[in-house]
């Protein structure tokens, strides 16, 4: 009896700790669509002078319904500042420091720095590098059964997920422990033919990996017994400029690593997507993997602090920014996960003139 009832306490932990994670995963869509862009672009007077520029640039930010206070304009310096305030899930507030900055070669302002005011205080952590990874991980290019298991997957998932047209082949996968289940898993990318229409967008290009389809394959005796989907998660994804050494195990789509230190492997994306997080994580919680969002402006992993829990990323503005001819503007951006909000906050991006 008493069994029983510490199982079904057990379920019951399981399935509020998923739900929480849901609805993080769903806050997290809304901070992003509050967040201000990089880029004034929304205004009319893109070839006017230089105070038409500014003025309809304050009254954007003033409009713009994103909790924008404090704005204060140095015409001389041709700065904007501003302060933007965002809530946590948990009801706590986060205020931001902005500044923008004119760029005349663009005729519009950006902002040079967004940086967040008291940010929370978190434990420091000593994570030896044994607990960085839970088991160990292997991918596809690794693996002596490679052509094996690509064979039982391709039959597996074009029986069942029956899609007219369309034959899936494994574009990659890797081998570890992502359900604790005991068992062989894998988390297999599908890829198929592309459609005439995703053929005639311009993202689609050779040097992209395309991704049609993503679930965790269990296999006995050679056998699928269980398979989990892994949902939302489709597109090109473009390999990383950098692949930095200490964040778990990298693999060509991304990394495996236990981040948050809750004893799972996170899977780690680096997806070319502009109008969604480009980079983020997927966990498993409670018989579903849920995303993690972390940001839409990653270009590339600059480093990772484990003991901080901080991802430094050098971010991209969707567009080229120059400050003039001869230098170009790049944006360094730093998340800490914070375990007592199940959630990544952006604790400051920072811009960085290069000389081209």
């Amino acid at each position: 009896m008493i069994s029983n009832c510490k199982a079904k306490n057990e379920n019951k932990a399981n399935s509020e700790l998923r739900d929480l994670m849901e609805q993080r995963s769903s806050y997290a869509h809304k901070i992003h669509k509050k967040r201000l862009k990089i880029v004034i672009d929304d205004i009319k007077s893109q070839k006017s002078s230089y105070k038409e520029i500014e003025r309809e640039s304050v009254e954007y930010l003033r409009n713009s319904k994103k909790n924008i206070k404090e704005i204060k304009v140095n015409s001389k310096a041709e700065k904007i500042h501003c302060k933007q305030y965002l809530t946590l899930p948990s009801g706590k507030s986060l205020t931001y420091n902005v500044k923008y900055g004119f760029y005349p070669q663009q005729g519009n302002f950006a902002y040079e720095s967004y940086i967040l005011e008291n940010p929370p205080k978190t434990k420091a952590r000593k994570i030896p590098k044994e607990k960085r990874l839970i088991g160990t991980i292997i991918e596809s290019k690794e693996d002596i059964d490679k052509d094996k298991n690509n064979e039982i997957f391709e039959k597996y998932i074009n029986k069942n997920l029956k899609t007219k047209n369309l034959e899936y082949k494994v574009l990659d996968y890797i081998k570890g422990n992502f359900t604790d289940s005991g068992k062989e898993e894998y988390i297999v990318f599908f890829t198929a033919p592309l459609t005439e229409k995703e053929l005639a967008t311009e993202n689609f290009k050779k040097e992209y990996r395309y991704v049609k389809y993503i679930g965790c394959l269990i296999l006995e005796n050679d056998k699928v017994s269980k398979m989990y989907e892994i949902s939302d998660i489709s597109g090109p994804f473009t390999p990383s400029v950098n692949k930095i050494t200490n964040f778990g195990k990298a693999f060509s789509l991304g990394w495996v690593a236990d981040f948050n230190q809750n004893g799972k492997n996170e899977i780690f994306f680096d997806c070319l997507n502009y109008s969604e997080f480009n980079f983020f994580s997927v966990e498993f919680f409670d018989n579903k993997f849920i995303k993690i969002p972390i940001t839409n402006h990653m270009w590339n992993i600059e480093s990772v602090d484990w003991e901080k829990g901080e991802i430094l990323i050098m971010g991209n503005t969707e567009r080229p920014l120059k400050f003039s001819c001869s230098t170009m503007i790049k944006y360094f951006a730093t998340y800490q996960w914070n375990e007592e909000e199940k959630c990544y906050i952006l604790l400051s991006e920072r811009q960085v003139r290069d000389s081209v």
